[in-house]
């Protein structure tokens, strides 16, 4: 399992905010401010770095954080995130960390900050003043950083993370994946459209790398006609972090025409042709064409893998 540490150092709280964001993205992990860290840097494969610049610098926490540990960051995956009012201005203060760390930092990203300059205690407002004037920038209220961008990229990170698992041969993780879709009979299917969403629990049958649905309709079919991408979850009942089994299936959706020979030949494995027949309403069956599944399995691991394996 791939742990990340995020520390930050924040003094209006925005950098805490980002800390906060990216600990939730870059799970499981630990948030902290960084002069109250107190565990073991060892336990973390990943060491995410929020810093603000406060007064054309680096805030000296962060830097002796750095000092500190650098044999040890040296040989972990280090991100740099850093709240600032211009890109190249950020790119200049992580240069000095970049060379120290060199390839451990796999990551480095200027997201902007926000500046409310009546909260400023005096010496900032001032300092800040000074900084803006000597490099042109306007001395003024001013939000600089776009949230929906940053989470954005926060994605796009955790993918990188995610290259340090210890990966299946994908035809025998997927004879392990379909087993598990084959001894399992329920999931939750989540359909979505502009605001509207909705995960509904519903009966399966896993056939042909695909997974038909039987339903009279509903709300879920207007999502579905909307927005075919669908998320479909398969899982048991939890009982420790040390057993886990649960799949999440990313997919389209179509419906299958009634009588057809894909409609009759579900119908048949689900036991229910004769009764369909002879009903007076229709059952609709919802077929999701699977994409993407991961896996999170135990079993994985006892095997030598991570535990959370990706198929495409």
């Amino acid at each position: 399992m791939v742990k990340t540490l995020v520390l930050y150092e924040s003094k209006y709280g925005f950098t805490k905010e980002i800390a906060k964001d990216t600990a939730m993205v870059l799970a499981p992990s630990f948030c902290s401010h960084v002069c109250e860290f107190t565990k073991d840097i060892q336990n973390y494969n990943v060491i995410a770095i929020c810093t603000p610049v406060y007064n054309d610098l680096l805030p000296q926490s962060i830097m002796d954080f750095i000092s500190k540990n650098i044999n040890i960051l040296r040989d972990k995956k280090v991100i740099l995130l850093c709240c600032c009012l211009e890109v190249d201005y950020g790119k200049v203060h992580l240069k000095p960390i970049r060379e120290l760390l060199g390839n451990a930092v796999i990551w480095q990203e200027i997201i902007g900050t926000k500046i409310e300059i009546n909260h400023l205690n005096s010496n900032d407002y001032n300092d800040l003043k000074k900084v803006c004037e000597k490099d042109e920038i306007s001395f003024k209220d001013n939000n600089l950083f776009i949230r929906e961008k940053f989470l954005e990229r926060l994605l796009k990170i955790s993918r990188v993370v995610e290259d340090d698992r210890v990966e299946i041969r994908k035809e025998e993780g997927m004879q392990y994946a379909e087993e598990f879709l084959e001894n399992h009979n329920t999931c939750t299917l989540a359909t979505g459209y502009l605001k509207g969403v909705r995960a509904t629990p519903i009966e399966y049958t896993y056939m042909d790398s695909s997974m038909y649905l039987l339903s009279e309709g509903g709300q879920k079919f207007h999502y579905i006609m909307q927005n075919p991408n669908v998320s479909v979850t398969v899982y048991d009942s939890f009982t420790s972090f040390e057993e886990l089994s649960g799949m999440q299936i990313q997919g389209k959706a179509e419906f299958i025409e009634p009588s057809t020979e894909e409609y009759n030949t579900i119908m048949k494995e689900k036991g229910v042709l004769e009764e369909i027949l002879d009903n007076d309403i229709t059952l609709n069956i919802i077929k999701v064409k699977i994409e993407k599944i991961e896996f999170d399995w135990s079993g994985f691991k006892r095997l030598g893998y991570s535990t959370k394996q990706i198929f495409l």
